[in-house]
């Protein structure tokens, strides 16, 4: 494993989606789920450019920590995207959590979700990178 590249992606990628959602920048539910994707979908490309084997133990690492990252970098300035969101203030939360608790608690989660979308984006692009290689090889 790269642990190197692992980080140098995830940690910047993730704590500039963290910054976009707490200063409401991403206040749409659109907008944050298409900059999900294509962090995750650049992540994963990266990933397959940069490494020859493993894509898929790559891609999840690399997805997970990018989703810890965001949501306990969220959680931790909870008051702050609260004012900067404040559609997410009317959601109900089960339990009695505050908004932070259940931030923080369920981020792992995300993180697990992030890893699984990056990881088999990774896959499915480093198997698609091989087969148009050998393809290019065969017509030559």
């Amino acid at each position: 494993m790269n642990w190197k590249l692992v980080a140098l992606l995830a940690i910047p990628f993730g704590l500039a989606f963290a910054t976009l959602t707490i200063t409401g920048t991403l206040a749409e539910v659109g907008a944050i789920k298409w900059t999900i994707f294509g962090t995750l979908l650049g992540t994963a490309w990266i990933v397959v450019l940069q490494t020859s084997a493993h894509p898929l133990q790559h891609g999840l690492a690399t997805g997970f920590l990018f989703g810890l990252v965001a949501v306990e970098t969220q959680a931790l300035f909870m008051n702050t995207y609260l004012l900067n969101n404040p559609q997410a203030a009317d959601v109900e939360l089960p339990l009695g959590w505050s908004a932070r608790m259940a931030t923080a608690v369920l981020g792992p989660l995300n993180a697990v979700l992030a890893a699984l979308v990056t990881g088999g984006l990774a896959w499915g692009l480093w198997h698609a990178r091989r087969i148009l290689s050998e393809q290019r090889g065969k017509s030559r």
